[in-house]
């Protein structure tokens, strides 16, 4: 990773990720669905993910997270895209 961090940099505060410590800054947040109960969305950088499990949004969130400190790369790694490019939507 070009960032530097690693999984272990980034700690869970309830359903909330920081990077570092408690008062670290906040990366995402792990949230209930309103409309099911059972389910659980990721927000990050004012955007929110599809619903999912609690154990499926805690994984991505660290993707999404890690993606983010790395520039994108993690994310279009997992996607099969060129490394370094930027992708068009």
């Amino acid at each position: 990773m070009a960032s530097g961090v690693s999984r272990q940099e980034l700690i869970w505060d309830g359903l909330k990720l920081r990077l570092g410590s408690k008062p670290g800054r906040i990366l995402a947040a792990v949230e209930r669905d309103t409309n099911w109960p059972k389910m659980w969305r990721v927000h990050h950088g004012g955007r929110v993910s599809d619903i999912t499990n609690l154990t499926r949004a805690k994984d991505a969130a660290i993707l999404i997270a890690l993606s983010e400190l790395d520039g994108g790369c993690e994310m279009r790694r997992l996607n099969g895209l060129p490394l370094g490019r930027a992708v068009a939507t």
